[in-house]
C-alpha cells in the first residue's frame, strides 16, 4: 500500500529517508486507525518522495477515510492536499480556516500606490472595502473591482492612482502576516 514492495531483504538502516517515512506510515496503518498525526512528514524528502507521500496521504484519506493531522513548516506543500488549517504561535491557536477560506484569501488583491493615502483611506472606509495600508502612499485592496471603476471613484476623493498591479498572496506570506 505504501510502495515498499520492492525492498526485498534490504535492511531498514539502508532505507532512504523517503522509504523510512513510508515505513513509519505503514507501521501506523496497522489496525486501520481513523486518525494519523504526522510531524513534518515531508521534511528532507526529494521532490519525488514528496509527491509520493502526498499521493499516499490522499489515497488513504479517499479510500479508507483516514484523517491526517499534519504539522509542517513547508506551507505551500500543505495547500496541495489539506482541507483545514490551524495556525499556532507560541502554543496558542491564532487562526483556523478551511481550504476554501484560504483560497478566497489567495484569490488576490490590488496593490496600489496613490497620490494621497489619507484620501484613499477615506474612500476605502466609505465603501467598506477590505484593505491594508502597506506604506506612505500604498495599500493592498482585497476587493473584486475593475481598475476603471476604481480610478473614476478614487478621482472623486481628489486622489490619483500612480501605480497598480493585481497580485496574489501565498500561504507563507499569509502566515507571516498573521504572526506579526
Amino acid at each position: 500500500m505504501v510502495g515498499l514492495e520492492g525492498t526485498g531483504t534490504k535492511k531498514v538502516k539502508k532505507f532512504s529517508l523517503g522509504m523510512k517515512q513510508k515505513l513509519a506510515i505503514a507501521m501506523m496503518l496497522v489496525g486501520n486507525p481513523e486518525l494519523l498525526i504526522l510531524d513534518e512528514p515531508i521534511n528532507g524528502l526529494d521532490p519525488k518522495g514528496i509527491i509520493d507521500l502526498r499521493n499516499l496521504i490522499l489515497k488513504l484519506n479517499k479510500e479508507y477515510g483516514t484523517t491526517f493531522f499534519i504539522s509542517s513548516h513547508i506551507l505551500e506543500e500543505m495547500t496541495k492536499f489539506c482541507t483545514d488549517y490551524i495556525f499556532i504561535n507560541d502554543g496558542l491557536i491564532v487562526k483556523t480556516m478551511t481550504n476554501e477560506e484560504l483560497q478566497n484569501l489567495s484569490q488576490g488583491f490590488l496593490n496600489v500606490e496613490v497620490s494621497n493615502i489619507n484620501s484613499l483611506e477615506d474612500f476605502l472606509l466609505k465603501n467598506n472595502w477590505n484593505y491594508i495600508i502597506t506604506g506612505d502612499n500604498s495599500a493592498r485592496i482585497y476587493e473584486d473591482v475593475t481598475i476603471t471603476d476604481f480610478v473614476m471613484q478614487l478621482n472623486e476623493f481628489d486622489c490619483k492612482l500612480l501605480r497598480c498591479s493585481n497580485e496574489k498572496i501565498n500561504l507563507e506570506e499569509f502566515y507571516l502576516n498573521l504572526m506579526e
